[in-house]
């Protein structure tokens, strides 16, 4: 079977009936610093932090408040596995240290799984770094709190070399539904869906909201 990301979009306005507003703190996007969801106590940050990639905007709101791709477990509504996945292209060699993705929960568990992967025939590859997420804020009423994810020793990159930034779930819960936000400039540009884990493939569309943090020089 055939799904169209089109089809997993979660909008604010449907879902407003249905979920209740959750109050988060509003923090504004430091260049040299994101906001943190979690830090490993044991591995403090290098202490000066440049965007590698970033679509996350600082005038107004950092993306889109009201719609986004859905992801999920194959325990939903949707009754199928979704992991999306945006790619960036370092301008410099450089070595990661935060990955922040303007990600939301719907419903289900709230436990999903981010990771940083390499590249692979255009695709998502192998995972460089993984994050199991918990405790992300509601879709709804959760503007404008973007989570943050650390590398604790770091993630080399390579200038001209394409990576991703997967949203995806842990087989332990797949009842998570979740969101990524849409880009606040509506920026068309390729990205990766895994249906139901039978392999990733390219879509065009609106991109999701995200950044990459690093020791390098800004792109």
């Amino acid at each position: 079977m055939t799904i169209h990301p089109t089809l997993l979009l979660a909008s604010a306005a449907f879902l407003a009936g249905t979920l209740d507003a959750q109050s988060t703190p509003a923090l504004k996007i430091v260049p040299g610093m994101p906001p943190t969801l979690s830090v490993p106590a044991s591995s403090p940050l290098p202490p000066s932090l440049t965007p590698i990639f970033r679509n996350l905007t600082e005038i107004y709101y950092p993306y889109n408040t009201s719609i986004g791709y859905g992801f999920s477990g194959k325990d939903t509504p949707l009754e199928n596995e979704f992991w999306i996945a945006m790619p960036f292209t370092p301008a410099t060699d450089a070595t990661v240290y935060s990955v922040q993705a303007a990600v939301a929960w719907m419903g289900g568990a709230n436990s999903s799984l981010i990771s940083l992967n390499a590249d692979a025939g255009g695709l998502p590859g192998a995972a460089l770094e993984t994050w199991p997420v918990t405790g992300l804020p509601k879709f709804v009423g959760s503007c404008c709190y973007v989570p943050a994810f650390y590398s604790t020793s770091g993630v080399a990159v390579t200038a001209g070399t394409q990576y991703w930034v997967v949203a995806g779930t842990t087989s332990a819960n797949p009842t998570f539904n979740g969101s990524w936000y849409f880009a606040a400039d509506a920026k068309q540009g390729v990205f990766a869906v895994n249906l139901n884990q039978t392999g990733w493939v390219q879509y065009t569309g609106t991109l999701g909201a995200f950044a990459v943090y690093g020791l390098g020089a800004p792109q």
